[in-house]
């Protein structure tokens, strides 16, 4: 009888062992709160594996051919079916998640950084654009999308690109950060 096998694959998990006979895998998105998000059987554990696999990988694929390209930050940006799967995998803390919610609720106007630090509870905005680029870095990890090629103040920005884009200039010259409406609408859908 073959062992029961857990290995990662991308953001997924794959659990695979006899059941009720059979050679069978299943994933599980890592840390997600989806369930089963795919199954195979095969003649054994390695067969169903590599079925699943390719499966996931196709899937994923798919997945990727729907992002919308935004040419300002020369970057393909994530669906909300990714960005969903990325939140529930990086499981945002408190201060980032107030951050992205506040975001979120700030739709099309979008937020400073210094409101961003307020909303969130940081100390000032330099706190709060290293906090943001974190989390733009973990949620791209997590979705496995490069960082966009250029950002509003060079390479210093690159990750706050994956969350949004810079909007219009207000008129004391500061200029927010306006969320992606696919992650917009992936963080109004996310329960913690």
């Amino acid at each position: 009888m073959d062992k029961p096998v857990e290995i990662r694959h991308g953001p997924y998990t794959i659990k695979a062992g006899i059941l009720h006979g059979a050679a069978t895998a299943r994933a599980f998105v890592t840390g997600g709160k989806a369930g089963v998000v795919a199954q195979t059987t095969g003649d054994s554990l390695e067969e169903a594996i590599g079925t699943l696999k390719s499966d996931l990988d196709g899937r994923d694929a798919a997945e990727r051919s729907h992002r919308r390209h935004d040419p300002a930050l020369g970057f393909d940006v994530p669906t909300e079916k990714e960005y969903l799967q990325a939140l529930q995998i990086v499981k945002p803390h408190d201060g980032h998640l107030r951050m992205l919610r506040a975001q979120a609720l700030a739709g099309e106007k979008g937020l400073t950084a210094k409101e961003l630090a307020f909303d969130a509870g940081y100390h000032d905005a330099a706190a709060a654009n290293l906090q943001y680029g974190l989390v733009g870095r973990e949620i791209a990890a997590a979705i496995g999308c490069g960082l966009p090629k250029t950002g509003i103040q060079g390479d210093l920005d690159l990750a706050t690109g994956v969350l949004g884009s810079a909007g219009p200039a207000r008129p004391d010259g500061q200029w927010p950060w306006v969320m992606h409406p696919e992650l917009r609408a992936a963080v109004v859908g996310y329960v913690a």
